[in-house]
């Protein structure tokens, strides 16, 4: 079975679970889905047959997409075989046609194995706001103008990622952690004990082989004096995180760049008792 048949034959699986999702007003065009239409060839104005999956070869943009038969609430997924852009918005539409709103907000490559799913609606076609059973596609390269939540595979990284436009970044969907300490006081500004392990020091500590984000940080200790804890990185700071007098607290919303390979440590700007903290990174790649 070639990728293209296996990556359907999951779509078909998984389409149920989408339809659930988003209601439609003609319940009774459900004949249409599980349907399968090979090769519709991209033009500015789509034309869409029989079926709700459709394999688009070609790379001519995409700026309208037929109504004709298709009702409110039905939907269409679109799997590109080759780069193929897709239009935000296009005017100039023909009759019978509407215009794709993408949740990018802007024209959109989809590259090879890339999904669009679509919902019509009474003024456009709308881009079905990521839904993690098909926004999806894999490969060595991620695609451009992503929307938030897309997910893609990298195969060269054996890992999924999702894209985070908080940050700007693409990141793994596993999130990482590791954590430190110390029994009692510190006796001054020092590196913390790993967790199980020694004390943490510029060469000695978490070892990161891959790039990294570093997205947060908590903490809690017996000390309601205001100090800093830091991450640091080869016994550089990356990151200062001020506790602000609170003997519990903690950030999720870092953004911080780890180079890997390296060593991260924890380190304490001042003496605290009984601190016990953990920071949480997700991997990143470009």
């Amino acid at each position: 079975m070639s990728d293209i048949e296996t990556l359907l034959l999951t779509m078909a699986q998984r389409i149920a679970t989408l339809e659930q999702r988003l209601s439609r007003v003609e319940r009774q065009e459900v004949v249409r889905l599980h349907q399968v239409t090979d090769n519709v060839a991209s033009t500015s104005a789509l034309t869409l047959t029989e079926g709700n999956i459709f394999i688009v070869s070609g790379s001519t943009t995409i700026n309208h997409i037929e109504t004709t038969d298709w009702y409110r609430g039905d939907i269409v997924h679109l799997l590109f075989d080759t780069n193929c852009a897709v239009a935000h918005q296009a005017g100039g539409t023909p009759a019978n046609f509407l215009p794709v709103y993408l949740a990018s907000g802007a024209t959109t490559t989809f590259t090879s194995y890339n999904i669009l799913s679509l919902m019509l609606e009474d003024t456009h076609w709308y881009q079905v706001p990521n839904d993690p059973q098909f926004n999806q596609g894999w490969g060595t390269v991620f695609p451009t103008s992503p929307a938030e939540g897309l997910q893609y595979y990298r195969t060269d990284r054996e890992e999924w990622f999702y894209y985070d436009s908080s940050r700007s970044k693409w990141l793994s969907h596993s999130r990482y952690s590791d954590g430190a300490g110390w029994a009692g006081a510190t006796g001054g500004a020092t590196y913390l004990k790993r967790f199980n392990g020694m004390v943490m020091t510029a060469t000695n500590g978490v070892y990161a082989i891959h790039d990294a984000v570093l997205i947060g940080f908590t903490w809690t200790s017996d000390t309601a004096a205001a100090f800093n804890y830091e991450v640091r990185r080869d016994g550089v700071a990356i990151a200062t995180i001020p506790n602000g007098g609170l003997v519990d607290g903690g950030v999720m919303t870092l953004n911080v760049d780890i180079n890997a390979p390296c060593n991260l440590s924890v380190y304490v700007s001042a003496g605290v008792t009984n601190p016990q903290v953990a920071m949480y990174w997700r991997r990143q790649a470009t």
